[in-house]
């Protein structure tokens, strides 16, 4: 099923896919596999703590960002690092 929802990243026209760890390298393999015309780049990080420091350089004011995960993966701490970035 994560090799299909990297799929489906794809067919939705989405621009960059981060996925993080060990366990979402099937997304990333998914993504890859069917992007035959490279629209959607691929970042494999090891943890949130590399996934915030790749983001908080790449995201833009006016960018969408969804972070889906497992509770394990602690990824709230990217969307978290982010929330702090947005200006009210």
């Amino acid at each position: 099923q994560h090799r299909l929802a990297g799929e489906h990243v794809v067919r939705l026209g989405i621009q960059r896919l981060v996925v993080v760890g060990p366990t979402a390298a099937e997304i990333a393999a998914g993504a890859r596999t069917a992007d035959l015309a490279a629209r959607c780049a691929v970042v494999e990080v090891r943890d949130a703590a590399e996934a915030v420091a790749l983001l908080a350089s790449a995201v833009r004011s006016d960018d969408v960002v969804l972070v889906k995960a497992s509770r394990v993966a602690r990824l709230e701490r990217v969307s978290e690092a982010l929330a702090g970035r947005v200006s009210t």
